[in-house]
């Protein structure tokens, strides 16, 4: 793993400075050569109140008397040097219906916050305007184009807003070298209905949610650092480049697409806490090609005929993806990034080793597939994730030492039987908003729960193990399951977890020598708790010395008899809200415990 670790670093690096070196500067060059408050003299600066103006002639007039017509680049009117400091609620600098050439440079403007649409610098029905190493920051918006077109906006910082630059039905506009970012409630650049603009090399990190979003078409990306957002960068709709952008470090996900005909490419993607690229509902015709993946993953979702071909690497792999294909038989492949298959019935994936990656196998909208002797270890995120896919078979796979070994969503009606599945940072299988067969399955060693059920119903599970986790096996928002003759033994915490699930029957398991209940049907402490679980039924399982109790439970109209319960803590059955209740809750304890008979010796 340390030779992973070190492989992965010098990987990120070389690929930064080979794609983005000499072409953007670092965040300490941005933010101490680029966005200096020193590129104007601030003793020379004039603080005055906010400027208001609306048409050619006002712009004029305001102008006036420094020899300027503002009829060309050359003769432009400049506004130049201003500290605006509102600490109100009026935008600092607003201009409107103008389409003289402009230039706003060398101006700080500030704390206009508090009114609606309140903003650093407003252009509204403008064209024409060139706004250049403008510091803009704590305001509500901080720098706002409205209906406004071929607008430059070039090594500003804006940062420390509530909204950073946003644009709004504004096209052909360039922004270029901005510093966008700590801006507070939403994005560091936002493209509200707006199309046909360039922005290249700007730094957008620590924004509240999107580091750029674009909702317009033909829009192009290029060369921009997108680091430390919720999400990395957002494209609603079509005909969009991004190119040779580097995001990184992004809380969810790098580069989530929902439109359609969009060219990704080039980008170096990396270390994003969920996927690396995402294609979301229906999100189609795109291409992905040349792109740099370290420790991350391309996740797709309800969306098809996208082109993904080899030349997109992840962790120096090469990605494998099939679309619309029936019958394919993949044996016996290694070295792969990620192995994809999107709409592909009828195929069998055996005998093949895809780890030291993210995601190992990834299946959408696939059915009657068969999974079968493979390796899928070591991956930062999924050994296998089937999406929307049904009636597939998983058989004596290996899912070990990733985040999540086997992740079953939204798919139903499938087999998993024989896999092994150990020491994943999270779960070892989950299926949510599935039902599906378990059985035979090992699910041993895994840092949260071996076996979780989580919005799911109708699932049968036996012969299952889930041993030396943390939780044994855990249902959590799941009902109408049925779990038969499975080993929940040696966990840390509980051997059987109901987190708000009903009506569920659970027979002839064996849940011994857990740290805390075998059977517990109450909420996890510490973690949000949904409601009790009701309308379950449990019998004859094996409960043996369980530190915490036998069965605890506050649910309603639960069935509990006939339990085999040896050695656990206080007569084996011990309602968690009886403690320190001495005498009278020990009595009623010993009631309770007669009348359930839950202990059969």
């Amino acid at each position: 793993m340390l030779k992973k670790s070190y492989f992965i670093v010098f990987l990120l690096f070389l690929v930064i400075n080979l794609v983005f070196h000499p072409t953007i500067k670092r965040e300490d060059q941005i933010n101490n050569e680029i966005f200096s408050d020193k590129l104007f003299n601030l003793s020379k600066a004039e603080i005055r109140t906010p400027i208001y103006i609306d048409g050619n002639t006002a712009l004029d007039a305001f102008c006036t008397g420094t020899g300027t017509d503002g009829l060309s680049w050359s003769t432009a009117h400049i506004i130049e040097g201003y500290i605006i400091d509102k600490g109100g609620i009026e935008t600092c600098i607003e201009v409107l219906n103008t389409d003289r050439f402009l230039i706003i440079k060398n101006c700080i403007t500030k704390n206009s916050r508090s009114g609606l649409w309140s903003t650093g610098i407003k252009l509204y029905n403008c064209t024409n305007v060139n706004i250049n190493h403008c510091k803009v920051e704590n305001n509500d918006y901080g720098i706002f184009l409205h209906k406004s077109h071929n607008i430059v906006l070039s090594d500003n910082k804006v940062i420390d807003n509530n909204n950073g630059i946003r644009l709004f039905y504004s096209n052909n506009n360039s922004l270029l070298r901005n510093d966008a970012s700590h801006n507070l409630e939403h994005d560091g650049i936002y493209l509200g209905h707006s199309s046909y603009n360039n922005l290249t090399g700007n730094f957008a990190s620590y924004n509240f949610l999107w580091g750029i979003s674009v909702s317009g078409s033909n829009n192009f990306l290029s060369n921009n650092f997108i680091l430390n957002n919720a999400y990395g960068i957002n494209i609603w709709n079509s005909n969009n480049t991004v190119i040779n952008n580097l995001v990184s470090f992004n809380n969810i996900s790098g580069i989530k697409i929902y439109g359609t005909n969009n060219n990704i490419s080039q980008n170096t993607i990396s270390y994003n806490g969920y996927s690396g690229i995402s294609l979301s509902y229906y999100a189609n015709n795109n291409i992905l090609s040349y792109n740099v993946l370290v420790e991350d993953w391309i996740d797709i979702y309800k969306s098809f005929n996208n082109l993904i071909d080899s030349t997109n690497l992840v962790n120096g792999k090469s990605i494998i993806y099939h679309e619309n294909q029936i019958g394919l038989e993949i044996n016996g492949i290694s070295n792969v990034g990620q192995l994809i298959l999107v709409n592909c019935n009828n195929s069998l994936i055996s005998n093949s080793d895809i780890s030291i990656t993210a995601t190992a196998i990834l299946l959408s909208d696939c059915y009657n597939n068969t999974i079968v002797n493979n390796s899928c270890s070591y991956n930062s995120h999924y050994g296998i994730l089937l999406r929307c896919s049904n009636n597939n078979s998983l058989l004596n796979n290996e899912a070990s030492n990733n985040q999540n070994g086997i992740n079953i969503d939204i798919s139903n009606n499938n087999i998993l039987v024989k896999n092994q599945i150990s020491f994943n940072d999270e779960c070892g299988i989950m299926l949510q908003g599935s039902y599906n067969v378990l059985s035979e399955n090992q699910a041993l060693y895994n840092n949260f729960t071996g076996i979780l059920l989580q919005n799911s119903y109708y699932n049968n599970l036996s012969n299952n193990i889930a041993m030396n986790n943390e939780y044994g096996i855990l249902l959590w928002s799941a009902d109408f399951s049925e779990l038969f003759a499975n080993n929940a033994s040696f966990n840390n915490a509980n051997g059987i977890q109901l987190e708000g699930s009903d009506y569920n029957i659970i027979f002839s398991n064996n849940a011994s020598y857990n740290n805390m209940y075998g059977i517990r049907l109450e909420d996890i402490p510490g973690m949000l708790c949904i409601c009790d679980s009701n309308d379950n039924e449990i019998y004859q399982n094996f409960l043996y010395y369980n530190l915490g109790g036998c069965i605890s439970d506050l649910g309603v109209d639960t069935i509990i008899y006939d339990n085999s319960c040896v050695g656990n803590y206080i007569f084996g059955y011990f309602p968690e809200f009886l403690i320190g209740f001495g005498i009278l809750g020990i009595l009623i304890l010993f009631i309770k415990f007669l009348k359930k008979n839950i202990e059969v010796k």
